[in-house]
């Protein structure tokens, strides 16, 4: 198989990358982004996109796609905001329908809701339920809490409170809201592994997540 990934260079993604090869779970894995990197070996395969004109063939013969695209309303604005974890994300998933993926990995959020009155649960619930109606074979849909990690984008208040519950974080199994990029990217490895769809919360990624990397430890 491969795997087609949509938002790599963030913090999810490049955990992702850094697991996904040692996994045996992909022939090799696509890294679609606005810009090339240097550093990655011949299994992936690196496609520079314009998101706001998206070539469909990049979508063909890749049997995965994940779309772990996000961006936030301080660093974009409401509709920077909307317009990369919305409309990206609903046509990511539309021209990967198209191209017939088997399996479609969307990236949301603990919390999302459509219905809500706050802006990011409510985009993050309207882009799982377009996703849903389109009707994949395969639909994974990860809800993480917040994500443990050292972000080269600054944000002081989730720094912060990464501080605080990091001492929690291991010791509640991931019942405490949040989890590493290290597990989530795991988790989501271990999924394709099983082959599980549906939601995903925070606590049975933080579970599949440790499986995962005790199996591959052994």
């Amino acid at each position: 198989m491969r795997a087609l990934i949509f938002g790599w260079t963030g913090e999810t993604g490049k955990e992702l990358v850094k697991q996904i090869k040692g996994s045996n779970l992909f022939a090799g894995a696509t890294l679609a982004g606005r810009r090339n990197k240097d550093g990655l070996d011949e299994f992936f395969k690196q496609e520079v996109v314009d998101f706001d004109n998206l070539d469909p063939k990049i979508f063909e013969n890749h049997e995965h796609v994940f779309c772990l695209l996000g961006t936030t309303r301080g660093k974009a604005g409401k509709e920077g905001f909307i317009k990369v974890d919305k409309d990206y994300c609903e046509n990511i998933a539309k021209l990967s329908k198209d191209a017939n993926a088997s399996h479609f990995h969307l990236l949301t959020s603990q919390g999302s809701n459509a219905n809500s009155f706050f802006l990011y649960p409510q985009v993050k619930g309207q882009v799982e339920n377009f996703c849903q109606g389109l009707e994949f074979p395969k639909l994974t849909i990860y809800q993480p809490g917040l994500l443990m990690c050292n972000r080269e984008e600054s944000r002081t208040g989730e720094a912060i409170f990464r501080t605080i519950m990091k001492p929690f974080n291991s010791m509640l199994g991931g019942s405490s809201g949040s989890i590493s990029t290290e597990l989530l990217a795991a988790g989501m490895l271990k999924c394709v592994e099983i082959g599980k769809t549906g939601k995903v919360a925070n606590k049975d990624l933080f579970q599949l997540g440790t499986e995962f990397k005790s199996n591959e430890s052994k």
